[in-house]
């Protein structure tokens, strides 16, 4: 999913290459509404991963903000914020990496991402940046639904007559995070940004991991819950990657 969402942004920038000249240092004061839950509403299922069958985006409708400053033609500081996304996931999954035994449904939500933000714009002319920022991702509250498509699911080294339910919680994160992106600005101070951020965060990301089996008279062992949470670990239904589509305004000095 990250690798088409940078081929995406890509293809905007590449679009915009030609576009025309910059007012970063006339109309510095930037604000700007954050559509990508729009786009994601929109486009986000075929920009999934090949093997997710179904992605819904539910808060797809609260835009986020943007506000900043250009210093000069080169350096913007920035604040911007990103309300959470409800996601709904559905793909062939299994507690094991030998065998995808189910279907599996996963309720589970973004977080809010609060970023302070330093872009670099190297080009006189062209609105391409790089960006630096210190994140906040908030945590965010995990469900799925786990249904058997054959008599028995495996969980570690053994199987079991029952589907499962699990809910966790991602970790809320503070890091520092790198991302690419273009901005437009018209001399009438209509302003457009398309950009892609990557937060630069690593370990475990999901705590407080409860599992609980659909059929109560099954009891399944400690160490084989300890490799369904190992596995569960080790997927990221969804990366904290910061999409951001904004249209906006920029001011002229006063």
């Amino acid at each position: 999913m990250r690798s088409k969402f940078l081929l995406t942004s890509f293809l905007f920038l590449t679009f915009f290459y030609q576009a025309y000249s910059q007012n970063r240092v006339d109309r510095p004061l930037q604000v700007q509404a954050n559509l990508s839950g729009v786009f994601l509403k929109t486009v986000g299922p075929s920009l999934a991963d090949s093997e997710v069958d179904d992605l819904q985006v539910q808060n797809w409708g609260w835009p986020g903000l943007s506000l900043g400053y250009h210093l000069n033609r080169a350096i913007y500081l920035g604040y911007s914020f990103q309300p959470n996304r409800n996601l709904i996931l559905k793909e062939s999954w299994g507690f094991t990496t030998e065998v995808k035994d189910g279907n599996i449904t996963v309720d589970h939500n973004s977080g809010a991402f609060h970023n302070f933000d330093l872009r670099i714009s190297p080009f006189k002319k062209l609105g391409l940046f790089g960006a630096v920022s210190y994140t906040h991702i908030t945590d965010a509250d995990y469900s799925m639904e786990f249904r058997r498509t054959s008599s028995t699911m495996l969980i570690g080294n053994n199987s079991y007559d029952t589907d499962m339910d699990v809910q966790w919680n991602f970790k809320s994160l503070s890091t520092l995070a790198m991302g690419l992106g273009y901005t437009w600005i018209h001399k009438s101070g209509l302003s457009f940004t398309m950009a892609i951020q990557v937060p630069l965060a690593s370990g475990d990301f999901y705590e407080n991991i409860k599992f609980v089996p659909v059929n109560a008279n099954e009891m399944i062992s400690s160490q084989d819950l300890e490799l369904a949470e190992e596995r569960l670990q080790d997927e990221m239904f969804f990366y904290p990657v910061q999409l951001s589509l904004n249209v906006g305004y920029n001011f002229a000095r006063f």
